[in-house]
């Protein structure tokens, strides 16, 4: 289940993804990861949806796992992936399509429905922030000097010349009793340190406008988890009282990777939000 297209988007950047398809009425799924993830985080909820005859698009965002990993940063924004995505659907005939997303993927997607042609028939957020995550973070320190990391991150990446011959694909989905340090560390492994921290970068300044946000009728599916170490369910939980048609899932025992921890419960609540 491993990307098998690639695409020119609108500015050149090649961008992987995959599109099952089957002969349904049924809506597409499409599935975007989080930031220095890849699609595999899918994998397994893909698969139950496959079984419930829904055709499925997965993508690999620019900068991440088959996607091209461009060496400019102007190119790295949090709108150019919004546009992948909606070049990718046009490009797949895909006009309208319920959105999966996990953590920082979910952002993206928040910011293409607030685009004029957008293809959101339904949102669900899983570990989804809303603005700059880092001021949910649980721990205080983070909380509190967050706005230190932004200028230590952009040197680092400024100095970083660090390169490798081959950049693994971490398959995430056989990777869920790894601990969350464990699996950063597996995220390092797949894209050169500096484009690595280009995107996560996108985390400090991320801004939607909320009233806008507030404004739209877009069914979504928010579901948060009780022991989240990168970002409080609080967050979860205001985003609910901004978006007026949704509903908030908490997933317990479970910490930021409820999509690899427990896909099989994060998918069975899927599905009734989708009946």
């Amino acid at each position: 289940m491993m990307p098998d297209k690639v695409i020119e988007s609108f500015d050149g950047v090649k961008v992987a993804y995959r599109h099952d398809k089957k002969e349904s009425d049924k809506p597409v799924l499409v599935f975007v990861h989080g930031i220095g993830g890849n699609s595999s985080a899918w994998n397994d909820m893909i698969d139950i949806f496959e079984k419930q005859n829904f055709s499925t698009l997965k993508i690999d965002l620019r900068g991440h796992g088959m996607s091209e990993k461009p060496s400019k940063r102007k190119l790295y924004s949090v709108e150019n992936m919004a546009k992948d995505i909606d070049f990718i659907l046009n490009k797949e005939n895909i006009h309208d399509a319920v959105f999966i997303c996990h953590s920082f993927g979910g952002s993206v997607v928040l910011k293409y429905s607030m685009t004029k042609d957008n293809k959101v028939r339904k949102m669900i957020l899983c570990n989804t922030p809303h603005t700059v995550p880092f001021k949910y973070c649980p721990y205080k320190s983070v909380k509190r000097f967050y706005w230190l990391l932004r200028p230590i991150i952009w040197t680092i990446a400024t100095l970083s010349f660090i390169k490798r011959g081959k950049y693994k694909y971490p398959l995430y989905c056989e990777l869920k009793d790894l601990t969350e340090y464990q699996l950063f560390k597996k995220d390092l492994s797949g894209a050169p340190l500096r484009n690595f921290l280009w995107n996560y970068l996108l985390m400090f300044s991320y801004n939607i406008d909320l009233n806008n946000l507030a404004a739209k009728t877009t069914p979504a599916l928010l579901i948060t988890s009780d022991k989240d170490n990168f970002l409080l369910p609080e967050s979860v939980v205001e985003l609910s009282k901004i978006i007026k048609n949704s509903k908030l899932v908490s997933i317990m025992d479970c910490d930021h990777e409820t999509i690899i921890r427990k896909p099989e419960e994060v998918s069975k609540h899927i599905l009734e939000f989708l009946k």
